[in-house]
């Protein structure tokens, strides 16, 4: 009988490396604090964070040029330290882990033809949607743009 259980993954760098301005990558501490499902490979969990990653520094760089033309070299240099890091890089980390995670559960649909991957599929866009929205969330608060904004038009 066929029993469909993870086995260990080959062994895979667990740091994803940045640009020096923000802040280099764990996979594993992405996986511990979104609470990752067992059902990725390493590999497929390094691409959608290095997606992310890719996609919240195109949206950051006006916001990154600025910071380096005020002498901050690395987003630790920006806003309160709580800990070990600033507000700026747990909100970049919550940007980027957001976006990686709502990429892997819509992918996750597809590998499965289980009912569970059913019901996921339909509730893949609500929770797509949920998980942007707090990627987006992260990245006006690093902008400082509030959640509500009026423009005239």
């Amino acid at each position: 009988m066929f029993q469909d259980i993870k086995t260990l993954d080959t062994a895979i760098n667990d740091t994803v490396e940045n640009d020096g301005f923000w802040p280099d990558l764990s996979i594993t501490d992405f996986v511990k604090t979104c609470r990752i499902p067992p059902v990725y490979n390493a590999e497929q969990e390094r691409n959608m964070l290095i997606m992310a990653m890719s996609g919240v520094n195109i949206e950051l760089s006006s916001f990154k040029e600025r910071a380096i033309a005020n002498n901050q070299r690395h987003s630790s240099d920006i806003g309160m330290t709580y800990g070990t890091e600033s507000a700026t890089t747990v909100q970049y980390k919550q940007a980027v882990y957001q976006r990686a995670k709502a990429s892997l559960l819509v992918h996750f649909a597809t590998l499965s033809r289980k009912d569970e991957a059913e019901n996921l599929a339909k509730e893949s866009t609500e929770t797509n949607e949920s998980l942007m929205a707090l990627s987006q969330h992260a990245i006006r608060n690093i902008l400082g743009i509030p959640m509500a904004t009026v423009r005239l038009l």
